[in-house]
């Protein structure tokens, strides 16, 4: 494996971002423009904005419910377009549940062949975080149960769990709901979730795969397994003009899942966040557009 740069952290304590353990550039080894890793055609590279502070670019959130549905390719632009699929129907139970709390619902890719795990309009797997936990087949008439249970696990002191304690969240459920639904702990301790939604805007639909490729690729060179982390495409979560973005969710010293959303993610800043955000633990703050329910 070829030796990562050695990037400095530093700790900031101003404002908001007060609790978020910062380091300095990701890509300080890289020349401008970068010629080593590949970069966006020069047409749409232009069409990012470099100018917007990126911070404070997202919207809060508490609740994150990922929805596997094949391939990003074949998204509609609208995922709500299409009447009575899996993501409608869950969007629909999160509304009529009347959370008091903001929750994004997105699709995320296959990225293996494992049986049994593809979405039907009656059946699909689903993810949630800060939970850190999948439902590997939750049914259409399991999804109201299943949100209405998963509301009580965001309002509870011990609401945010590392994959080593979720499975004191799924201890909680319901018996017959943890059992027809295969709940079970999420699998990676680091996930990134990249924007691929191609058909809702080309920046994110180019730079996405990219950097989806970039990762599993690294992932190797650098020793991590498919336990330390993982990489998928999703669907739109905002802030196109900002491509790349990356959500990426992992665990805290203090027990703790957060989700920390990157903006203009390049892919010769791949290996530094896996070195520093993914093996140590802190983001670098010129990419942090926010973190989940903390603006």
């Amino acid at each position: 494996p070829s030796q990562q740069p050695q990037v400095p952290a530093v700790e900031k304590d101003d404002g908001p971002s007060s609790h978020v353990h910062f380091a300095d550039s990701p890509c300080n080894t890289c020349e401008n423009p970068c010629a080593e890793h590949p970069q966006l055609p020069d047409y749409l590279a232009k069409k990012i904005d470099q100018d917007l502070p990126l911070e404070g670019t997202m919207k809060p959130y508490a609740q994150h419910i990922l929805i596997r549905v094949g391939k990003g390719r074949s998204w509609a632009d609208d995922l709500d377009s299409t009447p009575d699929s899996f993501v409608v129907r869950v969007a629909q139970a999160v509304s009529a549940k009347k959370l008091p709390f903001r929750t994004l619902i997105t699709a995320f890719e296959s990225n293996d062949d494992v049986e049994g795990l593809e979405e039907t309009a009656e059946q699909a797997q689903v993810v949630f975080y800060p939970q850190s936990l999948a439902m590997d087949r939750l049914a259409v008439a399991d999804i109201a149960a299943a949100i209405d249970w998963l509301a009580g696990t965001v309002n509870a002191p011990s609401s945010v769990q590392t994959p080593a304690t979720a499975s004191a969240i799924i201890a909680s459920a319901p018996e017959a709901l943890a059992a027809s639904t295969g709940m079970r702990v999420w699998h990676h301790k680091t996930t990134l979730f990249v924007c691929t939604h191609k058909r809702r805007d080309k920046r994110c639909g180019v730079a996405g795969p990219m950097l989806v490729d970039e990762f599993t690729k690294a992932f190797g060179e650098m020793g991590l397994t498919s336990q330390d982390v993982g990489v998928y495409g999703v669907s739109h979560f905002g802030g196109h003009k900002f491509a790349g973005n990356v959500i990426v969710y992992h665990g805290e010293a203090d027990g703790s899942v957060v989700g920390d959303w990157l903006g203009r993610v390049r892919t010769c800043h791949v290996r530094p966040i896996l070195a520093t955000t993914v093996q140590q633990g802190k983001i670098f703050r010129e990419l942090w557009r926010g973190r989940m329910d903390a603006l």
